[in-house]
């Protein structure tokens, strides 16, 4: 017989989250048996939802209403809209009426809130407004900002003391000092110029549209679009007017060399002088310029880089491929896909002692370009791209790594490797929308254990290979997370429990077993695909330490 009354408390305190694990059983199996119930459940949340979305309006409404009357504005409130809402979702709803202290106290909480802000808002100095407007917005998202007036598009054999995925390609860049003991570095200002720097060097990024060369080599391409921009010099500034140079400074002397076009040089008197194509001239630390023929071999331009570029990059893919082969003998290693001679539905576990069960499918989604030139990776963009796994058995521990290039973290949370169930030991991986890489375990109780990374995937690393690995370790009962091979946090574990996984997917979430919080199959799911694409990934049935996690990724580094 359906418990109406019973079902009515287990509602109350699902959305109190005070369940204890034998009433979470209780109620999972009413609503999968039950069709009245979970019907229930739906309008119960619908109405928790409006209550708090109500309460938000209200504070946000209160707030902006007083202070507009402190100054002499008006205001439309859009919170009577979402109360007509919860009015009509309430009406012949005897959940409500049985627990009305959820409305009085998010009410009391919302009214409370907003006298609190008036009264900070009315008190402060306030400028008189010219006009007073007829509409205000009660609250707009913020917008992301950022400094970065360059991005790194070329880097073979760096070494400076900044951290050494500072230039990775991809990389955004600040205004501040590069400093190169030696490499080549190419970087693309926002304005269109494009400067290739060659070790040692130390320079100063001021806008997109100007740069110091303290000391070193570089060459300049200057289009049209970035027609003025501007390098100086200790002893000369060199503005360009859509062309090709090269520049030399040293303690003694610096030296500037016209491959195409036309470039001014301004000394600190404010005098100006051209230089066209074919000409070089040089100015000591006394001032005397001395004109002479502009030899462009002794740069590195853009070509010449792109060359070196190509070389290194084939390098490193065969490097990683030899020592794929030494991973791949692993033991303790039960999936690794290096995403190499891509197919259309099928993803190929390159383990070599598990069976070929162990592939995976692979549904929507496209091949793109991975880490290196004739590299493929698998890019997810809608919310339909996913790779289904199945992992049998129960491991103590695990590890998992991934390369990947995150394009966006929009959504509340984007999926790496997330197990389909919420049954004791499933194991989801994913990225919050902050940046934070968290990896989510069910322990015994059933509840959810989320363990999230202290440094986050922020904005500069967005758009560039990154390498991400996880650690859940039982003996140390700890999680551990790393980022680019360097530990990101460490956190204790409460309990011991044996990972299982099941039905599980890369790049998305499929959750299958009708957990509680989405118990009707035909009901929306949340949104949790990867906006990026992935190059590699490998899922390893024991806890790797430090070293090991830092030379995979050393193995795998694209540069």
């Amino acid at each position: 017989m359906f418990d109406k009354h019973r079902l009515d408390v287990l509602l109350g305190r699902y959305f109190d989250q005070t369940l204890t694990p034998q009433q979470r059983e209780q109620f999972e199996l009413r609503l999968e048996s039950s069709a009245e119930a979970r019907a229930a459940f739906w309008k119960y949340a619908r109405i928790h939802n409006l209550l708090r979305e109500l309460a938000q309006q209200r504070t946000s409404d209160r707030f902006v209403e007083l202070s507009l009357v402190a100054q002499g504005g008006e205001v439309e409130n859009d919170s009577r809209d979402i109360e007509l809402m919860f009015q009509d979702e309430c009406v012949e709803s005897t959940l409500l009426r049985r627990r009305p202290s959820i409305y009085q106290v998010l009410m009391g909480v919302a009214a409370s809130l907003a006298l609190l802000l008036a009264a900070w808002h009315i008190t402060r100095p306030v400028a008189p407004l010219a006009r007073p407007p007829h509409t205000v917005i009660a609250s707009s998202p913020v917008e992301i900002v950022s400094k970065a007036v360059a991005v790194v598009t070329g880097a073979v054999g760096i070494e400076s003391e900044a951290h050494r995925h500072a230039y990775n390609v991809g990389a955004t860049l600040d205004p501040g000092i590069i400093k190169l003991q030696k490499g080549f570095l190419q970087i693309d200002f926002f304005s269109g110029a494009r400067v290739t720097l060659q070790g040692p060097v130390e320079l100063k990024l001021v806008s997109t549209m100007e740069m110091e060369c303290l000391s070193g080599r570089l060459s300049a391409d200057v289009p049209p679009q970035a027609r003025g921009f501007r390098i100086n010099t200790p002893r000369m500034d060199v503005v360009d007017l859509g062309t090709s140079f090269g520049m030399d400074v040293d303690s003694d002397q610096m030296e500037v060399h016209v491959f195409t076009g036309e470039v001014e040089l301004h000394n600190e008197n404010g005098k100006v002088r051209s230089l066209y194509e074919g000409q070089a001239e040089t100015v000591n630390e006394s001032g005397r310029l001395r004109s002479f023929t502009s030899v462009p071999d002794q740069f590195v331009r853009s070509k010449g880089l792109r060359n070196r570029l190509e070389a290194n990059f084939r390098d490193r893919h065969q490097r990683w491929l030899s020592d794929g082969d030494n991973i791949n003998q692993d033991p303790s290693l039960l999936f690794r896909f290096d995403m190499q001679n891509p197919q259309e539905n099928t993803l190929n576990n390159r383990v070599r002692h598990t069976p070929s069960t162990a592939d995976g499918l692979i549904v929507g989604g496209s091949w793109t370009t991975g880490r290196w030139p004739g590299k493929s990776a698998f890019a997810f963009s809608s919310i339909s791209d996913r790779v289904r796994l199945s992992v049998p058995g129960q491991f103590d521990s695990v590890t998992l790594a991934a390369w990947v290039r995150i394009n966006g973290t929009e959504r509340l949370y984007s999926s790496l490797f997330m197990t389909d169930d919420f049954f004791p030991g499933a194991l989801h991986w994913q990225v919050y929308h902050d940046g934070r890489v968290l990896l989510g375990i069910c322990p015994p109780d059933g509840q959810h254990a989320d363990f999230y990374s202290s440094k986050s995937i922020n904005s500069g690393l967005l758009g560039q290979w990154i390498h991400l690995s996880v650690v859940y370790d039982s003996q140390a009962r700890e999680v551990r997370h790393y980022l680019n091979g360097a530990p990101a946090s460490r956190e204790s574990v409460r309990f011991s429990q044996p990972v299982r996984i099941g039905k599980a997917e890369l790049g998305n979430w499929n959750p299958g077993s009708r957990p509680i919080r989405y118990p009707m199959a035909e009901e929306p799911r949340p949104i949790r695909n990867l906006n990026g694409s992935m190059d590699e990934f490998e899922f390893f049935t024991r806890a790797l330490s430090d070293a090991e996690i830092q030379n995979l990724h050393l193995q795998g580094a694209p540069w």
